[in-house]
């Protein structure tokens, strides 16, 4: 029985401890409420050495969990930097995995003041621990460009070290910005044509990732087995992944397949980043013409969005008809479009005004008086005599 009291106290103590390092953490930290820790409030108290030294002490202790404490304490550590490091340094060589992931996940924060731990880092790429490996990449990534700190950020996301990934995103994507896209691009010349390609689908299916996925496809728009590879996925069973890359394609050669718009239009249907779908559609240009109705009829059906316009503009096949369709959108009641069509017509200028023209004598009274007002902006004569008369008219149909 006494054994039994005696480890009650010993763990209530461990315990003691481990909450008070939280405490100091959250102290030490940026941030203005810690409900976890029961710190509310209050402005920032900067660690000192000595702080640092009695932490640098408790690492000896027996339970992990107290030592996890420790290394997350040294988040913010300023101006105690070099202090910190060194003492996050130990937490890398320790015996239990979840410290030294710890120590890695504090050094990511730090950035490249994490420099010092560069050789301990360099050796837990090797780790048995996955997660350990990818997290020291990630770090590494801060201040090194080696073809093995690459290696591992492109493999190591790839092959899903984290579960879920979406956790370590952000920090992934990061760190190849760090590195940089042309740095990445030469390291993947010497790599299989795989890894190149399903980087650049990940890179699309993730939406903070569109812009590094960008930059790098101006260094691989010459990459024709890139192409070919992507042509294929086009007929995908995984839709996102055939829209992902129909998406890349339209980057690197836009004229390539003529199955590419169709894709695009399914993403765009989706309603999710209308924006981003709108300018990929709008570099096709004339491939789009073939789905000009399909765009109509999700106008039709609700769909605005003033992106839309301009793949509108793209995609006519003459300037004429270019006049027609936002002259029509601009008519259509309680539609944000309309305004928009109306700007976009008054922003071509004199070289508007022959094709206007000819709906002075629509046979639609709205169309006439559309055509009327715009004339107007450029014509300083008085409205047309079409303005004037009954009100009472249908509103045309969009063909």
């Amino acid at each position: 029985m006494a054994h039994h009291v005696s480890m009650l106290r010993q763990q209530g103590r461990r315990h003691k401890r481990q909450t008070r390092v939280q405490k100091l953490g959250a102290l030490w930290t940026r941030r203005e409420c810690y409900s976890n820790t029961g710190v509310k409030g209050g402005l920032r108290v900067a660690p000192d050495r000595q702080a640092i030294a009695t932490l640098s002490r408790l690492m000896e202790d027996p339970n992990p969990g107290l030592r996890i404490a420790i290394m997350a304490a040294l988040k913010d550590p300023d101006p105690c930097v070099p202090e910190a490091v060194s003492l996050l340094r130990r937490g890398l060589r320790d015996s239990h995995p979840l410290v030294r992931l710890a120590a890695v996940r504090v050094l990511i924060w730090l950035g490249p003041a994490a420099a010092p731990a560069g050789p301990e880092l360099m050796r837990l790429l090797d780790d048995e621990d996955k997660a350990v490996g990818f997290s020291a990449a990630i770090s590494l990534a801060a201040f090194s460009c080696a073809d093995r700190v690459i290696a591992f950020l492109l493999y190591g996301m790839l092959e899903n070290v984290f579960r879920p990934a979406e956790l370590y995103e952000r920090v992934w994507l990061n760190a190849l910005r760090a590195v940089g896209p042309a740095r990445v691009t030469n390291f993947l010349a010497g790599q299989e044509l795989f890894l190149r390609a399903r980087l650049l689908v990940r890179l699309e299916q993730t939406r903070n990732g569109r812009r590094l996925g960008v930059a790098l496809c101006e260094y691989l728009s010459d990459d024709q087995s890139l192409i070919r590879w992507l042509r294929e996925r086009l007929d995908h069973e995984d839709l996102q992944v055939a829209q992902a890359s129909a998406a890349i394609l339209v980057r690197l050669a836009p004229l390539a397949d003529d199955r590419l718009p169709g894709l695009l239009f399914g993403a765009l249907e989706e309603e999710i980043s209308p924006t981003y779908w709108c300018e990929l559609l709008a570099g096709l240009g004339p491939l789009v013409t073939p789905y000009l109705p399909r765009l109509l009829r999700m106008i039709d059906h609700g769909f605005s969005h003033i992106c839309i316009l301009t793949v509108i503009q793209n995609c006519s096949s003459s300037e004429a008809e270019q006049v027609d369709l936002l002259l029509r959108l601009s008519l259509r009641a309680r539609d944000p479009l309309a305004d928009h069509a109306g700007n976009r017509l008054a922003s071509m200028g004199n070289s508007l005004l022959p094709k206007l023209k000819p709906y002075l004598s629509h046979q639609h009274k709205r169309l006439r008086n559309q055509a009327a007002r715009v004339i107007a902006k450029f014509d300083q004569a008085p409205l047309h005599s079409a303005v004037q008369g009954d009100t009472n008219w249908e509103e045309p149909a969009i063909p």
